[in-house]
């Protein structure tokens, strides 16, 4: 037989993983079996099992794809970056909310396994310094008073996301509104360079 070639292997690992998170985003990862992404990708068992001898080692590479897919942040002004955020709240589109419930399925299954949940951790910590990195920008530009703690704000952001996420999914809040004021809060506190307790 001859040997496959390093496009057509990467095609098929890619035609894997696409499958893959279809089925995640409709069945959850838990729920999903590696029979059932064979069935999906159209691929034999052995041609997934060539690429991912684990459903374990197909769901960290999810999640590798998953956090080098992170961009980083730059606005010019703090209004900007506030229009951002609550856009990311109130625009949350269905394709949106999609990745963010497979972010969280990620974390839930972080805590089964300690490979994901090293990847997962270092995805909230990029968040985080993406955040930070750009509210320093903009603490050097005059944008943000000095008396602010951008670190605790970074973090604070990256809650409160994740919270209005949890409460879109679970339809446990009466719109994304309910986080839009705590946004307005924090950069109230960016602004005025309240204190923020650690």
């Amino acid at each position: 037989m001859p040997k496959r070639s390093d496009k057509h292997m990467l095609m098929r690992r890619e035609q894997i993983l696409q499958a893959a998170t279809r089925l995640f985003l409709d069945k959850g990862i838990h729920q999903t079996s590696m029979r059932d992404i064979c069935v999906e990708s159209g691929l034999s068992t052995g041609a997934v099992y060539t690429h991912f001898p684990s459903k374990q080692d197909l769901i960290l590479d999810h999640a590798e794809q998953a956090l080098a897919a992170k961009e980083s942040l730059s606005f010019d002004t703090l209004a900007d970056f506030r229009q951002h955020m609550l856009s990311l709240l109130l625009n949350q589109s269905a394709e949106f909310q999609q990745l963010l419930s497979l972010d969280i399925q990620l974390i839930e299954e972080g805590l089964r396994d300690d490979k994901i949940r090293a990847l997962s951790a270092k995805a909230i910590r990029s968040l985080v310094e993406s955040n930070r990195q750009c509210m320093q920008a903009l603490l050097e530009r005059g944008e943000i008073n000095p008396d602010y703690d951008i670190d605790v704000g970074a973090r604070s952001l990256v809650a409160l996301m994740f919270s209005a996420t949890i409460f879109n999914l679970l339809k446990a809040g009466k719109n994304p509104l309910d986080f839009s004021a705590c946004v307005e809060m924090e950069f109230s506190r960016m602004q005025n360079g309240e204190a923020v307790h650690r």
